[in-house]
């Protein structure tokens, strides 16, 4: 069974990396999500997927430059209500969803360890990204459950896979990949797949054996795909 995973929650109805956008992807279905994790000046882990506030809060400077209380200060009305910047702590804590964590930078990981430590949600976390950084992951969380994500043609190199040790593979939609889909899977991991917002190449991602679509489109896709599995028993 195919299943979508909520790209940093519903962006297509409330902005990206917010807990507004997260809980009403949970609340139309969705099981997990995917999100940005990065730090504040002082230390905060927050949900941002770009290096700087600009795009999504009009804000020019990096993140990693900006104290906690200004970039808490950002924010935007929508549907009568004040959208702002989370702390992943604040995620952990409003949701049940499996958390599909990205980690920009990887000064970061040791304090996410510590933080889902603390609140005994680690096994509630999967680590999703590019392999410098969850190399990092494997050494700070010898227990992770760490999803590679892999844009190569060609498959992750064996000693990539042994030092990391993912349970999951991602790799980049593109039309006319089944070639490489094919190459991932003879590697015998579970393939995921991102970012698939189109209904029609869902389910050929579908038909071609992947397990997850990460999608922007969650509502559309994920019905589609939930149809598509009725419909085959």
């Amino acid at each position: 069974m195919t299943f979508a995973v909520a790209h940093r929650g519903l962006p297509l109805r409330l902005p990206e990396n917010t807990l507004p956008s997260i809980l009403l992807a949970e609340k139309h279905g969705a099981v997990a999500v995917e999100f940005d994790v990065r730090a504040t000046s002082d230390g905060h882990a927050v949900l941002l997927h770009d290096k700087t506030l600009a795009r999504i809060w009009g804000d020019p400077r990096p993140v990693a430059e900006a104290p906690f209380h200004e970039v808490r200060a950002l924010g935007t009305e929508q549907g009568g209500q004040k959208i702002v910047i989370p702390t992943l702590e604040e995620v952990v804590d409003a949701t049940s969803l499996t958390l599909i964590v990205d980690c920009k930078p990887a000064g970061i990981v040791a304090d996410i360890a510590e933080l889902l430590a603390s609140r005994g949600q680690a096994q509630r976390a999967r680590f999703i990204g590019e392999p410098e950084i969850l190399s990092h992951i494997r050494l700070a969380m010898p227990q992770a459950d760490i999803i590679l994500s892999w844009s190569r043609p060609e498959a992750p190199p064996a000693d990539m896979l042994d030092a990391i040790r993912p349970s999951t593979l991602n790799i980049k939609w593109e039309e006319g990949n089944e070639a490489q889909v094919a190459r991932i899977a003879r590697l015998g991991y579970p393939i995921w797949t991102y970012t698939v917002d189109d209904v029609a190449e869902a389910l050929r991602a579908r038909s071609l054996g992947i397990e997850a679509v990460i999608s922007n489109n969650f509502e559309a896709v994920s019905a589609a795909l939930r149809d598509a599995e009725a419909g085959s028993k």
